[in-house]
């Protein structure tokens, strides 16, 4: 998906295999991805470990802006607070995060400044615990919005 271009995993529409399994089994390790093996089909892995999977390989690539969409949608709670801390953890590395969610909870937990759009307008709902889930929530159905 775009990664084997970019890092010359190999020519046209051929992979360098042992390249490619190496870099799955990175993924496998440092995102704690609950799989037999790297060649082990993805449709096999639970929901929980192919959103570790996807998110460990444009994680691993060191990009320094990533757009994150609905990230932990439909996953564990274990899974989630993973999917949270590397999150945190690439922040504070220096990349710049746009997180996009549509659960509330998540973007008061992850986010250190919230942006709600309404009507096609950005509003400040403040950083990171200035404002409370109903005031943010005002702001999502346009109340507050000036």
């Amino acid at each position: 998906m775009g990664y084997h271009r970019g890092k010359g995993s190999g020519k046209r529409f051929l992979l360098k295999r042992r390249q490619a399994m190496a870099f799955t089994e990175q993924i496998i390790r440092e995102f704690k991805v609950k799989a037999s093996s790297p060649g082990l089909k993805i449709q096999t892995l639970s929901g929980g470990n192919i959103q570790k999977l996807i998110v460990g390989r444009e994680f691993l690539q060191e990009n320094r802006l990533f757009i994150i969409e609905d990230p932990t949608r439909g996953i564990d709670i274990g899974a989630i607070e993973f999917i949270w801390k590397k999150i945190e953890s690439m922040a504070a590395s220096g990349a710049a995060i746009l997180l996009v969610s549509h659960e509330l909870h998540e973007v008061m937990e992850v986010s250190d400044r919230i942006l709600v759009m309404y009507d096609g307008k950005l509003y400040d709902a403040g950083k990171h615990g200035e404002k409370s889930e109903t005031e943010i929530g005002l702001l999502m159905t346009g109340g507050g919005c000036a």
